[in-house]
């Protein structure tokens, strides 16, 4: 739930025209998908970063949080892409088996771990009690968080 008011905040931002630069153009995870989940957390600090010092003219941390959201935007994409990937797969290993329970189990977990997410990622800001910004490292936990998950439905993908 916060999540989602995170990117509703994140598009209303971007509705604005004063905003100039589109942190979409900026970043771009695409090319962080692939090795392993060190290689992919490295390549998202480096994107993450080269946005940060493109927007950084915004000032009062703005730009900083429009890269967070926006990293946020496309890790989110890409885990619901991996995740449609294993769901069809278990949806088949369910008719292949007679055994119905592989695709309940797996959208139960999901859903469970959207919650996980959202708790999780406020925890730190919390903890380190950010008065301003605090969007902004939400947005930076839950990203990374989401990195996690789609490496992990990606590796049980190539597994099964």
């Amino acid at each position: 739930m916060k999540i989602t008011l995170l990117l509703s905040s994140l598009l209303l931002l971007l509705s604005n025209p004063a905003v100039a630069q589109d942190p979409s153009r900026l970043l771009n995870l695409e090319k962080c998908w692939e090795g392993g989940l060190p290689e992919q957390l490295l390549c998202f600090d480096r994107e993450f970063h080269a946005c940060d010092i493109q927007l950084e003219h915004l000032g009062t941390g703005e730009g900083r949080y429009m890269c967070y959201a926006e990293t946020l935007v496309q890790a989110d994409l890409h885990l619901n892409r991996v995740y449609a990937r294993v769901i069809e797969k278990a949806r088949q290993d369910d008719v292949e088996d007679g055994m119905y329970f592989r695709e309940d189990i797996l959208r139960d977990a999901q859903r469970k771990w959207v919650s996980y997410r959202d708790a999780q990622s406020q925890i730190g800001p919390s903890w380190a009690r950010i008065m301003g910004g605090f969007e902004s490292a939400i947005a930076f936990e839950a990203a990374r968080i989401t990195i996690v998950q789609a490496h992990t439905l990606s590796e049980l993908d190539k597994r099964y």
